[in-house]
């Protein structure tokens, strides 16, 4: 299986929720909600996506790190992922929730998204203003080139893209979707 570390919560026999994180996150940032969508009852899993936490990095001879790493490859493991754990087979059924990156490979599924009985996607819609979108990858490439001092610069950065965001208070659970 070419698709990603996971992590289980809750009875597999439940309704299953599969939660894929954004560009540059890991499992980890649906943590606390797949832990409070177990405590009321559902299977929820929470997936790495290929070159992100502890999944695994494509290694194709002959292949740009780009084309890699484009979103019809990260929906084709998550079709691999479906198919591996039988999700159409589920009686209960399974809801798919995306997160940017993780919404983006959801709608580039060739059949998974169509035997899904929910969707739910997070900052990502499925027809995007080009405008808006270099927008955000100018600011994510400008932001790889320089890194960041600290978690708490790069969550201060985070925070200013948005200014209109609500900040709230940064503790170290709110950072651990970034990664080093």
């Amino acid at each position: 299986l070419l698709a990603a570390a996971d992590q289980l919560q809750g009875w597999a026999y439940n309704p299953l929720v599969m939660f894929l994180h954004g560009g540059g996150q890991t499992r980890h940032s649906w943590g606390r909600t797949a832990q409070t969508f177990a405590e009321r009852g559902y299977c929820a899993i929470t997936v790495d996506m290929k070159g992100h936490g502890e999944s695994y990095w494509d290694g194709r001879v002959g292949i740009s790190p780009l084309e890699r790493y484009l979103v019809p490859g990260f929906a084709k493991d998550l079709e691999a992922l479906g198919e591996a754990l039988k999700l159409d087979q589920r009686l209960n059924g399974f809801a798919l929730v995306g997160a940017s990156l993780g919404g983006l490979s959801i709608l580039a599924t060739q059949s998974l998204k169509d035997k899904a009985r929910a969707l739910v996607l997070v900052d990502i819609t499925p027809r995007m203003e080009l405008k808006g979108v270099k927008r955000v990858t100018s600011w994510m490439r400008e932001t790889l080139k320089s890194g960041f001092a600290s978690l708490e610069d790069a969550a201060e950065a985070v925070a200013s893209y948005n200014p209109r965001a609500d900040r709230g208070p940064q503790t170290a659970a709110s950072l651990d979707g970034l990664r080093k």
